[in-house]
C-alpha cells in the first residue's frame, strides 16, 4: 500500500491515485480488514448508525412513498433497517459485503440480478462512491434505475473540508487505501453531470452526527459553511 501514490487535482480539488489499484488488490484489503478489528476501524468499515440515518433522511426531506428505495452499499444494513422502520419499500444492492439477512429486504450483489422492470423513487449512496473504481459508470447505472423525478442522495468525504486542508496527505480519508477517489463539491458535480444528472444541489442543513457539546456546535457550523468533513448532495432525474 505504501507504493500507491496519491494524485491531487489543483483544478477541481479531487484526490485519487496516480495509478488505480486493481480490483484484486482492493479485495485483498477488504478481506484483511474484515478479519482484523483494528484495520476495520482504520478503514471506516461498519454501517451508518440509526441516529445519523434518521437525521440524514430528515435533512434530505425524504418521506416514504409507494415507490421502492435502493440502498446501494448497505454494509450491515443499519440504514436499510431505518428505512423499513419508517415505512419504505427497500431493495439493497451490495457489491462489497455479505447479505445482512435483514427481514423484509431484497438483497442483490450484481445489477443483472435486479429485475429490469424495477425502478426506484430514491437511491441512497451513503459513504460508498469513494470506494468505487469507476464512479461515473455506477452513477449512470443508478440514473437508469431511477424513476422520472427520482432522487439520488449521495454522501462522501469532502476533500475541500477544513480537516482535509489542514492535514493534507495525512488526512484520515486519504490514509484509507480503500478510498479510491475523494471528491470536492466541484469534482462530484462533474461526475454527476457526466452521468446525466443535471439537477444537483448540496445539503448544508446540519446532520446530527455523533458529537456533543461544543463539538456538536462546531460541527453544525462547519456544515452550514460547507467546510466540514463530508459532502451531502441530492441529484434529481428530470421528470
Amino acid at each position: 500500500m505504501s507504493n500507491w501514490k496519491r494524485s491531487f487535482c489543483s483544478g477541481c480539488g479531487a484526490i485519487g491515485y496516480v495509478n488505480d489499484p486493481s480490483l484484486d488488490e482492493i479485495n485483498k484489503i477488504y478481506l484483511t480488514a474484515s478479519g482484523n478489528p483494528k484495520h476495520s476501524n482504520e478503514f471506516a468499515f461498519g454501517s451508518t448508525t440509526e441516529k445519523i440515518a434518521k437525521s440524514l433522511l430528515l435533512t434530505s426531506n425524504w418521506h416514504p412513498t409507494e415507490d421502492f428505495c435502493l440502498d446501494y452499499g448497505s454494509g450491515g444494513g443499519s440504514f436499510s433497517k431505518v428505512l423499513l422502520e419508517m415505512g419504505a419499500k427497500v431493495v439493497v444492492f451490495e457489491p462489497f459485503g455479505e447479505n445482512p439477512k435483514v427481514p423484509g429486504l431484497e438483497w442483490y450483489r450484481f445489477w443483472d440480478e435486479v429485475k429490469p422492470n424495477v425502478s426506484f423513487g430514491w437511491v441512497f449512496l451513503v459513504e460508498v462512491v469513494e470506494h468505487l473504481l469507476n464512479p461515473v459508470e455506477e452513477l449512470i447505472n443508478i440514473r437508469k434505475r431511477l424513476l422520472p423525478g427520482g432522487k439520488l442522495l449521495i454522501t462522501t468525504p469532502n476533500s475541500k473540508g477544513w480537516r482535509a486542508k489542514f492535514d493534507g496527505i495525512k488526512w484520515r480519508e486519504v490514509q484509507n487505501p480503500t478510498h479510491i477517489n475523494l471528491f470536492s463539491e466541484k469534482a462530484l458535480r462533474i461526475c454527476l453531470k457526466m452521468a446525466g444528472f443535471n439537477d444537483v444541489c448540496r445539503i448544508l442543513r446540519p446532520v446530527n452526527y455523533n458529537a456533543e457539546g461544543i463539538s456538536r456546535l462546531m460541527l453544525s457550523a462547519t456544515q452550514v459553511l460547507g467546510i466540514d468533513g463530508g459532502l451531502r448532495m441530492i441529484a434529481k432525474v428530470d421528470s
